[in-house]
């Protein structure tokens, strides 16, 4: 499969400390994102052990977006690895509390690069 473009109002920006990969998102998560995330996502975590994605550069996210980080959770959880999220704008968090993705992810206050972020919810 090749690797799908990232279209023009998302960007994911990786970057690796460690065994830690920190994925920072940034414009709208939606339908023409989500194959892009997913590809890029679990090719970053084959050689980590911990993912941190970190919304806060997100102006929007739909159910697509959603759906691509639960299954991003279920990869992780599935591969032993550790995944935390950090929810970001207002807009962000509000949709995933409508959701209750929020009950279900793994989240985190922050996300500097140079600390391991202290999770705020169980697993």
């Amino acid at each position: 499969m090749s690797q799908p473009k990232p279209p023009k109002h998302f960007t994911l920006e990786p970057e690796r400390d460690g065994d830690t990969v920190f994925v920072r998102l940034g414009g709208e998560f939606d339908l023409a994102a989500e194959r892009y995330f997913e590809h890029t996502a679990g090719a970053l975590g084959q050689a980590a052990q911990k993912i941190v994605v970190d919304l806060s550069g997100l102006t929007f996210i739909d159910s697509s977006g959603m759906r691509a980080l639960l299954r991003l959770w279920e990869t992780t959880r599935e591969d032993g690895l550790d995944l935390a999220i950090v929810p970001g704008s207002a807009q962000v968090r509000h949709t995933m509390e409508l959701t209750g993705v929020d009950r279900v992810l793994p989240i985190v206050k922050e996300a500097p690069p140079d600390a391991t972020p202290t999770l705020t919810a169980s697993d």
